[in-house]
Order: C-alpha cells, then structure tokens, then sequence
C-alpha cells in the first residue's frame, strides 16, 4: 500500500474537525516547503539591501569588524574611534574583500578586519563579567 493510499483510507475514516486541520497543515506546507527553491542567502540579502539608499550605507560604521562588540554588546573601543576614523585621523587603506554583493562590498573594504589574535568568546566573558561585577 502506497503512502498516497495509506492517507486516503485514514482521511475516510477521520473526522471533519481533523479534515479541516489536516488539510490547513497540508496547504501550508505545500505553499512554504515545495512551491519554490529555497534561495541561497547572498540572494536574500541582496534583495534586501537593493533598496537601501547609499545615504544610509555611508552611516554605517567603518570598524564594524574588528568593533562589532563594541556594537553588540557595548564593550569598550579597542582601537581609534570611529569619529577619529571619520574625522580623518586614521590611515587605512581600501581592503580587497570577495562579495557577490555590492552594497555590502563596498561596506566591508571601509571596515577594519579582525585582529589575528582576537578571541571573540574572550570577548564576550569579559563583557559579561564587567556587566554582571563578576
């Protein structure tokens, strides 16, 4: 007995509060799970980040990277301030990032990259014991 079968022979035999349970849960899947491919996440984020005005992306901040703590969870600045690096009061060169996304891109060659040496889960204990007096 196929599995199609197998459903059909349950169905007549189930009640019409369960149909109409069954068939909401079956719409539903069909429509979110095999109606289309899933896209890849560079295409997601591109699509987003289409509409996103250069105004908007040139207020990001150029240290993301190497700060995204700071960003986060409010740790202090390891390096120059981004109003330094604004201002004009850093040299930093243009980094050759690889990115199918533009906006992005041209976001990631203005950040900073990581330290080699740092250690995010360090990071985020020493957060958490200044937050929690630790």
């Amino acid at each position: 007995m196929t599995t199609k079968e197998k459903l059909l022979q349950a169905i007549a035999q189930s009640p019409e509060a369960l149909l109409q349970e069954l068939l909401g849960f079956l719409v539903f899947t069909k429509n979110t799970r095999y109606t289309q491919p899933q896209k890849p996440i560079w295409q997601v984020a591109q699509e987003i980040m289409a509409d996103v005005p250069d105004e908007v992306l040139n207020q990001l901040p150029i240290d993301g990277a190497a700060q995204h703590d700071h960003y986060i969870y409010g740790t202090p600045n390891t390096k120059s301030s981004p109003d330094s690096i604004a201002n004009g009061n850093t040299q930093k060169s243009k980094r050759q990032v690889n990115c199918e996304i533009e906006s992005l891109k041209a976001w990631f060659e203005k950040t900073e990259p990581a330290p080699p040496d740092f250690d995010p889960d360090l990071a985020k204990w020493e957060y958490l014991k200044e937050k929690h007096n630790l």
